[in-house]
């Protein structure tokens, strides 16, 4: 299960990067608008911030593993998982004494204009559980 944890984690930091990157943001050695720390291969981020999407990870799989009914191709799993990504976001940046940051409010606050990389994040995972063969609802 560690391994596919880590598999998981990877793809929601490639997947962020990849949506970072799309919209112009680059390596830098703090958080702004146009730099980020983390813009750097999962591997090379450092354990904290990968601990960060291991959270995140073990969210996802909790809640892909407890439901059977999941379509893992359709658009609305997407959009649920999606939130769990959001969910577990915020969490950890709540922790970290981030949790003043608008993404960190509530999802229809924080994502007013759309899902953002949460839905990328969301696609590529459910992309690696469906060629890992996870089956949603193996935790039920």
């Amino acid at each position: 299960m560690s391994l596919l944890i880590d598999k998981v984690a990877e793809v929601l930091h490639d997947e962020w990067w990849s949506y970072q990157a799309r919209n112009g943001r680059t390596l830098g050695p703090c958080r702004t608008k146009e730099t980020h720390p983390h813009m750097v291969p999962w591997g090379a981020c450092g354990l904290d911030n990968n601990n960060q999407d291991r959270y995140q990870a073990c969210r996802v799989l909790h809640f892909v593993g407890h439901r059977p009914d999941l379509d893992l191709g359709a658009q609305e799993t997407w959009m649920e998982v999606a939130r769990v990504v959001h969910e577990a976001t915020s969490e950890v940046m709540k922790l970290q004494g981030r949790g003043d940051r608008p993404q960190c409010g509530p999802w229809d606050a924080a994502h007013a204009e759309g899902p953002g990389e949460h839905l990328d994040q969301a696609r590529g995972v459910c992309r690696l559980l469906a060629s890992e063969r996870f089956l949603p609802g193996a935790f039920a």
